[in-house]
C-alpha cells in the first residue's frame, strides 16, 4: 500500500461526511420538490413516481462526483480546490446524461420531474461547497491550496 501524505489522509477521511451530506442533500432537494409540485398540483398520483427518477439520477452523479474527489486526493490534498470543482462539473454532467433518458423512457410528468432534478442538484451543490469549505479550512488551515497564485 502507497503511502499517503497526511493533508491527504486527512481530506480521504472526511469523503464519509460528503457522502452522506450529499446524499441527504439529494433527498432533501427531491422532498422540497414534491412539497412544491403536491401545492401546485402538478401530477396527483404520480408525483413520487416523477420525483424519484430525478432524484435518483442526481444521487448517482453524486456518488460519481465523491469517487473522482477520493481519486484526486489519494496523493495530494492540494488538489482539493480544483477537485471540489471537477467534481462539481462531473456531478452535474453524469446527473443530467441518466437524467435525460430517464425522463423520456419513464414519461413521467416534466414539471415535477425537472424540478425535482433541479432542486436536488442545487442541494447537492450546496451540500458539495459546505464540504470543501470546511475540509480545506481544516486540512490547510484556511489557504486557499490548490488555486493559482495562493500563497502558502
Amino acid at each position: 500500500m502507497a503511502h499517503v501524505p497526511a493533508q491527504s489522509a486527512a481530506a480521504l477521511s472526511r469523503l464519509g461526511a460528503l457522502v452522506f451530506t450529499t446524499q441527504s442533500a439529494v433527498a432533501v432537494g427531491g422532498g422540497i420538490a414534491l412539497c412544491i409540485a403536491a401545492a401546485a398540483g402538478w401530477s396527483g398520483d404520480g408525483l413520487i413516481a416523477s420525483t424519484l427518477p430525478a432524484c435518483a439520477a442526481v444521487a448517482v452523479g453524486a456518488g460519481a462526483a465523491v469517487f473522482l474527489l477520493g481519486l484526486l486526493l489519494r496523493n495530494s490534498a492540494d488538489l482539493l480546490a480544483p477537485g471540489v470543482v471537477a467534481a462539481g462539473v462531473l456531478r452535474s454532467l453524469v446527473s443530467l446524461t441518466l437524467a435525460l433518458p430517464l425522463y423520456f423512457v419513464l414519461h413521467v410528468e416534466g414539471r415535477t420531474f425537472w424540478s425535482a432534478f433541479l432542486a436536488a442538484s442545487l442541494c447537492a451543490l450546496i451540500a458539495e461547497s459546505a464540504w470543501g469549505i470546511t475540509t480545506n479550512t481544516r486540512v490547510h488551515g484556511g489557504r486557499a491550496a490548490g488555486v493559482a497564485g495562493a500563497s502558502a
